[in-house]
């Protein structure tokens, strides 16, 4: 596994529910998945958003569009916010 999929590890491992100490596999399956899920919208997030090879009018429209497809992109997945 990558460096960055390690670290993802690591946080849902310190941020999974713990019943009497002990982790329930599937909990931290979701939990996981859920921060992957998360990391994959703002990674796409702060693509779209720097994106400079368009002009201005283009980027300024698909900068409004950002928020309702990544919010989109998470409810397809289960993730609130």
């Amino acid at each position: 596994m990558n460096e960055r999929i390690l670290k993802i590890e690591s946080k849902a491992w310190e941020q999974v529910k713990r019943t009497n100490g002990l982790v329930r596999t599937e909990d931290f399956n979701q939990k996981f998945a859920e921060l992957i899920v998360r990391e994959c919208g703002q990674w796409w997030t702060n693509r779209l958003v720097v994106e400079p090879d368009y002009g201005l009018p283009h980027r300024i429209e698909r900068n409004r569009a950002v928020p309702g497809v990544i919010k989109e992109f998470k409810e397809h997945f289960g993730i609130e916010e």
